[in-house]
């Protein structure tokens, strides 16, 4: 005997209710993205993704020792 009290009919209705739901919560999460990456072009830039990192070797090196004469 089956110790599940649901019959196989509701446990398909269940199944078909979940996959709804996930369709449902990809297609929205899919609408926000179209609006963020929207959103983003309208801000007027030109670069539609991310943008390249630029160097950090700007810093002006020390000449403390070549002024003192040391």
């Amino acid at each position: 005997m089956s110790d599940n009290n649901t019959t196989p009919n509701e446990a398909s209705v269940e199944e078909t209710k979940k996959s709804n739901q996930t369709d449902a919560i990809k297609r929205i999460l899919e609408k926000k993205k179209q609006a963020q990456r929207s959103a983003n072009g309208q801000q007027g830039n030109a670069s539609g993704g991310v943008k390249a990192m630029k160097t950090q070797i700007h810093k002006v090196q020390n000449n403390q020792k070549r002024r003192t004469g040391v």
